[in-house]
């Protein structure tokens, strides 16, 4: 027999949720060090620029990241500065928050973060203070309301991610990092050693304007002469790792819900450098049920088929991920080299 669909969690209505416990942040003004960073920003998008790289990541950037997009294709710092400093409720953040800003009305928010909570709670291997998940008001959070602050749709699932990878203790290579959450909630955890984030550039401008903000010692590689220390987060162009994979040293790979987003050509890619690099942990998050087979957008790439050499890795576990996403179709995977 073929599988007909998928496991999943609940997505009914959460018990605790009566509505309006909701809330998005004022809209930020601008301060000098914003000018600053957006300045760098454009220097580094100067030098770089921007390519198609296919996927669910065309479609977005085409319909809707479009007014971002064409403002750095222009380097006009005015709009740049507009957009980031409130990325969170800008069209910064389509795809990388969890629902985008724009399409919250279509979802039970409220509900959707306390399962995520719960979920955090039983699954997470740490105890920690709840003053841990509230977000600042860099890039004009949203999300639930606790005691008048903000836990942010993806504080849960980001803090049950940081805490797994502080366990490897060792350097971090990350696929996708979004705006930065979780290498922000592994440095509050105390994380000390190198974290190097593989993106588009258009994203890592974002992580880079967010991870500035909240103080964050991170450097930006613009080209493969660019030299790494350590105990520091790097975010690399994703067209620059081949060249500078060679020195890039990581003990650990992980990548959440993007894999499954990106150009075949790109994950075949990626996993070449990874199987050759031989870290001893793979640990990711994606989509392994094909819930739109005939799209005209992307077909996405199941976990399962991920392109992982398991003549040097042993699969530990896959699971049911306990977070909301994606309609429940994401599946974690952890991988441990062979000894």
């Amino acid at each position: 027999m073929a599988q007909l669909s998928y496991v999943r969690i609940s997505d009914l209505t959460h018990p605790n949720s009566l509505g309006g416990k909701t809330l998005q942040s004022n809209l930020n003004e601008a301060d000098l060090l914003d000018f600053k960073i957006v300045d760098e920003i454009i220097g580094f998008n100067t030098e770089l620029g921007l390519c198609d790289v296919g996927g669910e990541w065309k479609y977005i950037n085409a319909f809707k990241r479009k007014t971002y997009i064409d403002a750095l294709l222009k380097n006009d710092a005015n709009e740049l500065v507009k957009l980031l400093i409130n990325f969170f409720q800008t069209d910064c953040g389509y795809g990388i928050t969890t629902p985008p800003f724009s399409e919250i009305c279509q979802y039970d928010l409220e509900s959707q973060i306390l399962w995520d909570l719960d979920a955090l709670y039983e699954f997470c291997e740490i105890e920690f203070e709840d003053e841990i998940l509230f977000s600042s008001s860099i890039g004009a959070p949203y999300g639930l309301e606790v005691d008048d602050k903000i836990v942010s749709p993806d504080s849960p699932r980001h803090l049950y991610f940081a805490q797994k990878l502080q366990k490897f203790d060792s350097d971090i290579l990350e696929i996708g990092g979004g705006y930065g959450g979780v290498i922000y909630f592994l440095l509050k955890l105390g994380f000390s050693k190198t974290y190097y984030d593989v993106d588009i550039p258009e994203t890592l401008y974002i992580a880079y304007y967010f991870l500035r903000k909240n103080n964050v010692k991170c450097k930006f590689v613009v080209n493969s002469d660019f030299d790494f220390e350590p105990g520091t987060v790097y975010l690399v162009p994703h067209f620059l790792f081949d060249q500078m994979q060679e020195r890039m040293q990581f003990d650990c790979f992980f990548n959440a819900n993007s894999l499954s987003e990106m150009d075949i050509n790109h994950v075949n890619n990626y996993f070449k450098i990874i199987n050759y690099k031989r870290p001893d942990h793979i640990l990711h998050c994606n989509s392994n049920y094909l819930a739109f087979p005939n799209s005209e957008r992307h077909i996405e790439i199941l976990g399962k088929n991920l392109p992982i050499d398991h003549s040097i890795y042993d699969k530990k576990y896959q699971c049911v991920s306990p977070f909301q996403g994606a309609l429940g179709r994401y599946r974690e995977f952890y991988y441990q080299r062979k000894k």
